[in-house]
């Protein structure tokens, strides 16, 4: 098979020309794959676990509200106290709002569903507190809430905790993910640069090799011819390639030249010939005369 220079050169620069496209395209899907954890963690879980702390945090609040209005008897208070817990109950319900639409997973909605029906209970009961409060049975009232109204605030405390963790969990693996990612991309960034320095050492290896040091080699022939040294060896004739069809071409030219010498040559020694044939012929024809 004729492997040619043109066909060399072709197949080293597509090799790199491969590289390139697979090392773009390598980064570019790693690089994609990185944003979107980023993205889903700046986006969705980060807010999502600021939100449920918010929310715990708020349930807290209306509990300390509830147990207030549960321990006060005047009335101005009791207003304000009141006023309090309608503004508790309505950050909540907006807190709420915002982070449902945030749930990313069913184990975080059933956490989330659970902790909605608990509070719905635990809302309920207070609603039935304030209406033995309000009938002068304190005493009840007290049991109610530091008993089954607080069991459920623990039981849907537990469950905002729970989904917290999940976000926590979940970012905490498209962390892990990112982190992956990053490294194949480098170890890939690494492998594919390493392979394009050695293609490329051997690409300039043969460009030196195979193409300039026979055509510096073939120039200085071609030199050596045109002084007339004809003896001159003709190198990389049995090369299959366009180094060894030049050295063909100008082995052809040598023994041109030579063969145009040696005609030369033939007809120079004929002359020579001739003449001392002609000398000789009129140097007979003088002895003939004086004989």
């Amino acid at each position: 098979m004729r492997i040619t220079l043109k066909n060399s050169l072709i197949a080293v620069l597509s090799l790199l020309t491969l590289l390139l496209i697979g090392l773009g395209w390598t980064s570019i899907d790693k690089l994609a794959e990185i944003e979107h954890n980023v993205e889903n963690a700046a986006t969705v879980l980060v807010p999502s676990i600021s939100a449920v702390n918010k929310i715990n945090g708020m349930t807290s609040e209306l509990r300390l509200k509830q147990m207030a209005r549960l321990l006060s008897s005047e009335a101005e208070y009791v207003r304000t106290i009141d006023a309090g817990i309608d503004k508790a109950t309505k950050d909540v319900a907006d807190l709420r709002a915002k982070y449902e639409p945030m749930i990313t997973s069913e184990e975080e909605q059933q956490a989330y569903d659970k902790f909605a029906e608990q509070y719905a209970q635990y809302q309920k009961l207070f609603l039935e507190v304030d209406r033995l409060i309000d009938a002068g049975y304190r005493e009840q009232a007290t049991t109610l809430f530091r008993g089954e109204m607080l069991t459920l605030f623990d039981s849907f405390s537990a469950d905002l905790d729970r989904a917290v963790a999940l976000n926590e969990a979940e970012a905490n693996s498209d962390y892990e993910a990112s982190i992956v990612g990053y490294n194949s991309a480098r170890l890939t960034l690494f492998t594919v640069i390493g392979v394009g320095l050695l293609v490329s050492l051997g690409a300039i290896a043969f460009v030196i090799l195979g193409i300039a040091r026979p055509i510096e080699r073939i120039t200085h022939v071609m030199r050596e011819l045109s002084e007339g040294r004809l003896e001159t060896e003709i190198p990389y004739a049995d090369k299959r390639n366009e180094i060894g069809e030049m050295s063909k071409a100008l082995s052809v030219f040598r023994d041109g030249l030579a063969e145009t010498e040696r005609l030369r040559q033939d007809q120079v020694e004929q002359a020579a010939r001739a003449e001392e044939d002609k000398r000789r012929a009129m140097h007979a024809l003088a002895d003939d005369f004086d004989a």
